[in-house]
Parts: C-alpha cells; sequence; structure tokens
C-alpha cells in the first residue's frame, strides 16, 4: 500500500517491526534469521528513537547546544532519524514545547536547514511562542527561515510568531538582509502590527531603504503603521521616510483615513511642508472625510495648504473636500483672504460648485469685496453661482455685493440668463416695489426711483392687456432710454423672466428708473450706493 506522509509509514513500521520481534523464536533461530532479526531491532531502535507519543522522546534534544546538534547530525543516520521527527506532528508538538529542545535547534544551522524543508516542522515552529522566541533570537535560526518563502510565509501568517519576531533586534535584521523575508513580511499585516508597535523593530525598518520602500506601497504595512502611535512617530522623525510616505497614495490613504495618525502627521509642521507640495499626497488628503476635518481644524496645516498651488489644486479638484471646505466658516475665511488660493477655487468647476451650495461659504464670499470681485470676474465662478438660490439668496442679502454685481457686465449677462438668480434678487431683503392701478401712470411717465438702482422685475397683471403689444405706449426708462415690453392678458405676467418676449431685463440705472404703464402693475427695484 502507499503512504501519503512519512509519519505513517514510521507508525506502520514500528507496529510491524515490532510483531515480527516478538513472534520470532530465537532458541531454534539459526545465523541467518539471528542477523535478520539484529537488523530488525537496530531498525526498530533507530525509527523509535525519538517516540511521537512519549514525552521523553525530546530528553536528547534538551541535553544538547546547537554546535553539539550540529554535530550530531553530522552523521547521516542521525540526520535521517531527525528527519523522521520533523516530519511528526506529534513529535514536533512536543519538541516545541520545550525551550531547551527549540534552542537547540535554533542554535543548528544543519537543524535549521532541515526544518525549513518539512512543512510539519516549521508550521509546528511558527505556531508555537515558545519555540518561536528561540528562533527570533538566534541569527542562525532567521537566517534559515529568511532564506525559505514556504517557512517565511507560514511565519507572517502565525499571531504566535509575530510577537517574538517584533521584539527581536536579530530577528529585524536577519528579515531586512533578505529580499524575499522583507517582501513577505511587509505583505503581512498581522507580522507589521507588532513590528509598528515596538519602536525599535520599527525604527529599523524605516531607516532600512529597501523596507521603507516595500511598506509604503503595502496596504497591510501602512494599516499597521497607521494605527500604531509608535510607529507615526518613528515615521515623524525620519525625514526620508515623511517624504516617502506623503509620496505613495497606498501609505497616504492608510494615514489619512486613521484620525490619530492624520492628526499626528499635520501637527508636525516638516512633515506638512512636505505634504503639500506633493499632489498624491494632498489627493489623498482631499478625498478622506476624515483627514479633511483635521485638516480643517488645523490652522497651521490649514495656512500652509492654502499657500501650496499644489495643495489647493488637489483639494479643488475633489467634491468632497470642497464641501467641507465651503461649510466650515473659518477655514473659508482664511481661503478667502489668500489670493493665491482663492484663484484656485474660482478656477475650478468642482470647487465653485460647493462653495455656490453652501450658504456659510457664499455669505463670507458676499461679505468679501476682494473675494466677491475675483468672482464676479470668473466666467467659471459666475457660471457656477448664477444657476444657485443659495448663492445668488447671499449676493441679494448683501448691499455692497449687489452693488458689485450690478456694475459688472459679465454678472449682469449672468444674472440675466438664469431665472433662480432674477428669483433670489426679486426675494432679497433689500428690495423696493412700487406697484400702480389700471391706467394710474398712463398719461405720463412716472419716476420710480431717483439715484443708482437695480431694476429686478416688472410684473403685468390682467386680465386684459393693453393689447397694442410692441408699439411705443408701455414702456421702461433706464436713465432716459424706453424699453418696449409686449402685453400679456396673464394674471400675472413676469416681463423680465426668461420666457417672455421682449424681456425687460435685469438692469442698473445711474440717474433715474422711471415707468410709463397702463394695466395694473409692479415695478421692483433694489437701491444702489454708487
Amino acid at each position: 500500500m502507499a503512504y501519503s506522509t512519512l509519519t505513517e509509514f514510521r507508525n506502520t513500521f514500528l507496529r510491524q517491526a515490532e510483531q515480527k520481534i516478538k513472534e520470532s523464536d530465537l532458541a531454534s533461530a539459526d545465523n541467518t534469521s539471528l542477523i535478520t532479526l539484529a537488523a530488525l531491532l537496530k531498525s526498530y531502535d533507530v525509527v523509535n528513537r525519538f517516540d511521537t507519543i512519549v514525552p521523553d522522546a525530546v530528553a536528547p534534544l534538551e541535553l544538547m547546544t546547537g554546535a553539539i546538534l550540529d554535530v550530531y547530525l553530522s552523521d547521516i543516520s542521525n540526520g535521517q532519524s531527525f528527519n523522521l521527527v520533523l516530519n511528526s506532528a506529534e513529535a514536533m508538538a512536543a519538541i516545541v514545547r520545550s525551550p531547551s529542545a527549540m534552542a537547540a535547534i535554533a542554535g543548528s544551522a544543519r537543524a535549521m536547514s532541515a526544518v525549513v524543508g518539512y512543512p510539519v516542522a516549521y508550521n509546528a515552529i511558527v505556531a508555537s511562542s515558545v519555540a518561536m522566541s528561540q528562533i527570533a533570537i538566534s541569527a542562525t535560526a532567521m537566517t534559515a527561515m529568511a532564506a525559505s518563502q514556504a517557512a517565511m510565509s507560514a511565519m507572517v501568517a502565525s499571531q504566535a510568531a509575530a510577537a517574538p519576531v517584533a521584539a527581536s533586534q536579530v530577528a529585524i535584521s536577519a528579515v531586512l538582509a533578505s529580499p524575499l523575508a522583507l517582501t513577505t513580511v511587509v505583505a503581512s499585516q498581522v507580522t507589521m502590527t507588532p513590528i509598528a508597535a515596538n519602536q525599535a523593530a520599527i525604527t529599523a525598518m524605516l531607516a532600512n531603504t529597501p523596507a521603507l520602500t516595500a511598506m509604503v506601497v503595502s496596504t497591510a504595512s501602512m494599516v499597521a503603521i497607521a494605527s500604531s502611535p509608535t510607529a507615526i512617530t518613528a515615521v515623524l522623525a525620519n525625514a526620508a521616510a515623511v517624504a516617502a510616505l506623503v509620496a505613495s497614495q497606498t501609505a497616504m490613504t492608510a494615514v489619512a483615513a486613521n484620525q490619530a495618525a492624520i492628526t499626528s502627521l499635520l501637527a508636525n509642521a516638516p512633515a506638512v511642508a512636505l505634504l503639500v507640495v506633493n499632489q498624491v499626497g494632498m489627493t489623498s488628503v482631499a478625498a478622506s472625510p476624515v483627514a479633511m476635518t483635521a485638516l480643517l481644524v488645523n490652522t497651521a496645516a490649514l495656512a500652509a495648504a492654502l499657500a501650496s498651488t499644489v495643495a489647493m489644486t488637489a483639494l479643488a479638484a475633489n467634491q468632497a473636500a470642497m464641501n467641507a471646505f465651503a461649510a466650515n466658516q473659518a477655514a473659508m475665511t482664511a481661503l478667502l483672504a489668500n489670493s493665491a488660493a482663492l484663484a484656485v477655487v474660482i478656477a475650478s468647476p468642482v470647487a465653485m460648485s460647493a462653495v455656490a451650495v453652501s450658504p456659510t461659504a457664499m455669505i463670507a464670499v458676499a461679505a468679501n469685496p476682494t473675494a466677491l470681485a475675483a468672482v464676479i470676474a470668473s466666467p467659471t465662478a459666475l457660471a457656477a453661482v448664477a444657476p444657485s438660490s443659495v448663492a445668488m439668496a447671499a449676493i441679494a442679502a448683501n448691499a455692497i455685493a449687489i452693488t458689485s454685481c450690478a456694475a459688472n457686465a459679465a454678472a449682469m449677462t449672468a444674472f440675466n440668463s438664469s431665472d433662480v438668480a432674477m428669483v433670489a434678487l426679486y426675494s432679497s431683503p433689500l428690495i423696493k416695489k412700487m406697484g400702480w392701478g389700471s391706467a394710474v401712470i398712463w398719461s405720463a411717465v412716472t419716476n420710480v426711483q431717483t439715484g443708482p438702482c437695480l431694476f429686478v422685475r416688472l410684473t403685468t397683471t390682467g386680465p386684459n392687456a393693453w393689447g397694442e403689444n410692441t408699439s411705443g405706449n408701455e414702456y421702461v426708462v433706464f436713465d432716459g432710454t424706453n424699453v418696449n415690453f409686449a402685453g400679456r392678458a396673464a394674471n400675472p405676467y413676469n416681463h423680465t423672466a426668461l420666457a417672455s418676449p421682449m424681456r425687460v431685463p435685469v438692469r442698473k440705472t445711474l440717474t433715474t428708473l422711471q415707468v410709463r404703464l397702463y394695466a395694473p402693475s409692479e415695478v421692483a427695484y433694489i437701491p444702489l450706493a454708487s
């Protein structure tokens, strides 16, 4: 029959050999039979030397040092016996419970060379904190483990192995010396978590360029580092580590998602200086609600971001980031005070769409003449503001803002292209309205406002329109210039709305606003300071 493991073969051999020895008749045996029985007994003794069930089986190893075990294993027969032990789950279960037996194995190059060839052996070792405590402090053992992909894969998946490795500078040095081991370790959150929590271990990893390079592109490593205050402190103390971190999307995504980590980073001036000039890093910050919250409450970090075109470009391109920005009064005040940052925002459709729908942001814009001037000078910004009821309500409620917009041809064109804008102006707390009954002011032109004003709306009421439609009998007079409108038998009818033919558009007057009307009418306007 075939055997799936050497352990199965061994156990079967011992049973059958024992049975044959017991059944033999020494008294009647000839010389050949005696020689055969002697050989069978010797084989039984060799195979059974490390009994997998009896605890005393580990006794020979417990009496050895690594050097002695190395010499012992130089004998081929002893090596073969040792290999049988390594392939026995029962034997390994007993050995890994013995610190002295494991110390001997960890100190022997021959033993460790054999261990990494047997899954039964290295799986038992990495699953035992007792065994790994000896392996991790032995350069011989860790060098052998670090050279074996199979053994390393088993080790980094084991919680029992992780802590001893992280606590041992010998183990960390072996990992750093082996590209294979390093690649395996940095991909394991199980192993990287205790390493990140160990100051000596993480400091050594960060000081090693290949390790640093590997960690910042590993999600497992960066989640472990971001979750550890010890690791973040070590990163921030290492300029090369900070530079690598802020330049890596993987690294910054992990850090930006962790409140403690991003708060610590933003509190570190050298780190912030590197972050705000790195597009990758700032893009990750902009994409993280956690990071944006931390940024907006950190005055120094926010000031650095506002002063950086790279940082502001990344923020302005992210809708969620700008929504957070626009909703924060202090942040908006700081933004509007920074001309370079403001220029980036008003040039960005994404950013302006966030600003335009935020009452906090638009009230701040309307109250800031410089910012408002920048907004109305930007086609992009105006395109976002004019269709927004929130934005227009803020502008319409501010006399200085209305005055500035009324004096700007581009702003007036944008407002006249948006019913939303015109409704907001009509709803302004600054609005003035004058109304007349049918034919009350028909006989002559009537003065509505002397001095600058913004004409907002003409409304007539039916049911009977004047009926002369486009004739010159009814009109609005802007600084002496007549503007006709069409008669409409609607009740009421807004002659300023986009749908109205022969519109009477929103318009600024410098000297007088006058009307000649027949139908019952209302004129709405906002007085201006200039």
